[in-house]
């Protein structure tokens, strides 16, 4: 008597278990995308076997900017469906890193066992990533607001024939008021420093708005200064010529990204466990 096609897909089930199929998790990625000295980061990887709670994971150091992230999943079952769901994946916080090139290790256990393993590399820079541009505020002085923009920009003379890497140039707009009250522009522009940019801000006066060229005139404002202090946060320092305007500085947050732009930060990532 031939065997139902139901009797063989049964048996095939005791050959070859459901997770068998799914053992490699998604590759992991790092958030933000390209990590600061001043930035949680935060590895999100995709799991095929889920499972209904996953502990805190364990992070080992294995060697010199080497690292093992070990997940352990928990003990109310796993259920490994044959694709990943969209947006499935587990982000952990692994901390601040120092500059430089940076592996991790991914081990994923259930019951005990190795089922999964994936492997990550990234480089952390000593200057804020692309996901510091955007518009920046502080929510006590709503109304007042910064543009911050990181763009690449060659410093070498033309004439030289071999180029050093670009620089990242930060450009920073500030939206503020004059000591009358009136709505005014601040704006400088530099390189970063310890994560820090700074320089002497300008504004313009001139004629009022029409088609055409305007006839404007530059003065020195006074000096800005932007702090970045890891992923959305900030601090604005302002230094004025008019001694009229009270100098000081305010923190600041992110407020909105460019268009395309990757997120800096996971609401609900994971704090890890560091073990030496």
């Amino acid at each position: 008597m031939r065997p139902s096609l139901t009797t063989i897909l049964l048996a095939s089930l005791f050959l070859f278990p459901v997770c068998a199929d799914a053992q490699m998790p998604h590759p992991g990625t790092t958030i933000p995308r390209d990590p600061s000295t001043a930035d949680d980061v935060i590895i999100e990887v995709g799991l095929r076997c889920l499972a209904d709670a996953v502990e805190p994971p364990e992070i080992r150091t294995t060697g010199e900017n080497s690292y093992t992230l070990t997940y352990v999943h928990g003990p109310d079952g796993v259920n490994c469906p044959p694709e990943l769901p969209p947006g499935t994946a587990f982000p952990t916080n692994i901390g601040k890193f120092p500059a430089g090139q940076h592996h991790v290790h991914f081990i994923g256990l259930v019951k005990g066992q190795s089922a999964y393993t994936d492997d990550i590399s990234f480089t952390v820079s000593d200057i804020a990533g692309k996901s510091v541009s955007g518009a920046w505020y502080a929510p006590e002085q709503s109304g007042r607001g910064m543009f911050l923009i990181r763009t690449t920009v060659d410093l070498s003379p033309p004439e030289i024939g071999t180029h050093p890497p670009p620089e990242q140039l930060y450009v920073v707009y500030w939206a503020t008021h004059d000591a009358d009250g009136n709505p005014t522009w601040a704006l400088t522009s530099g390189l970063m420093s310890d994560n820090v940019v700074s320089g002497i801000a300008i504004n313009t006066s001139g004629t009022p708005l029409a088609p055409g060229a305007a006839e404007l005139t530059q003065q020195p404002w006074g000096t800005l200064s932007f702090e970045y202090l890891g992923c959305d946060k900030g601090q604005l320092t302002w230094n004025a010529n008019d001694p009229l305007i009270t100098d000081g500085s305010v923190d600041i947050i992110k407020l909105a990204n460019p268009d395309g732009l990757g997120v800096c930060s996971k609401s609900n990532a994971i704090e890890a466990i560091w073990v030496d």
